[in-house]
């Protein structure tokens, strides 16, 4: 009998509508490899599996989520329940813009806008990781706020150390944390647990899932060696 992940979504997840999520691509590379895959919305109903994979999209999760993830012999994502991060970005010219209401608001996070420019074109990295497998990507755009920009092959350079440190301190063993490189240090604009991906069979969603499935296995070993360039 295939050994079993399980999936571990938040009770309110409609696992009878497509999940346009990576991991869910990524599940098709374990299936390949002779892995059982099945998915359960909260903690209520306990399925035999060897390996539980808590992928609750919420920015806090409820302990109990973790409770039940860490009764398995394997967790995956257990240690990070917590990711408030700034999800809604707006840009003023000035501080004197922002609103006091903004200031007030604990939720909130006001920066300085440390952009990377290219050619014109503002800059997004990404560093996607599962385990010991991980993948860089860079787009460019023309707006400040990119979700989805033309790829940059040529721009990506090594994971900065300062991220593998960060990723480490949360405590993730699987995720995506944006950026841009300022005067060559690392700025930060968010850690996600739970990505989607709006090119569910683009080729190059394929390429990040290959890679990333193989991560699997440095946490089944329970050890992480040295996350790739």
């Amino acid at each position: 009998m295939p050994k079993t992940i399980l999936l571990v979504h938040h009770e309110n997840e409609r696992l009878d509508k497509p999940l346009k999520y990576l991991v869910n691509r990524i599940r098709e590379e374990w299936t390949r490899a002779g892995w059982r895959v099945v998915d359960t919305a909260g903690t209520r109903r306990r399925v035999e599996a060897d390996v539980a994979f808590l992928h609750a999209n919420l920015t806090v999760v409820p302990q109990e989520y973790q409770d039940f993830v860490l009764s398995y012999p394997v967790a995956i994502n257990a240690h990070v329940l917590d990711t408030r991060k700034k999800q809604d970005y707006r840009i003023y010219d000035s501080a004197r813009e922002v609103p006091p209401e903004v200031f007030r608001c604990e939720d909130l996070v006001v920066e300085k806008f440390l952009p990377e420019m290219h050619d014109g074109l503002y800059c997004l990295r990404e560093w996607y990781f599962l385990g010991d497998a991980s993948v860089n990507n860079v787009e460019l755009w023309r707006d400040p706020v990119i979700t989805s920009g033309n790829d940059a092959p040529d721009l990506r350079e090594p994971t900065p150390p300062e991220l593998v440190a960060l990723r480490r301190e949360l405590g993730i063993d699987y995720g995506k944390i944006d950026y841009v490189m300022h005067e060559g240090r690392p700025v930060v604009f968010d850690v996600n647990k739970t990505m989607g991906t709006g090119s569910f069979m683009s080729e190059g969603t394929t390429r990040f899932a290959r890679i990333l499935a193989q991560g699997l296995n440095s946490l089944l070993a329970g050890s992480m060696a040295p996350f790739p360039s």
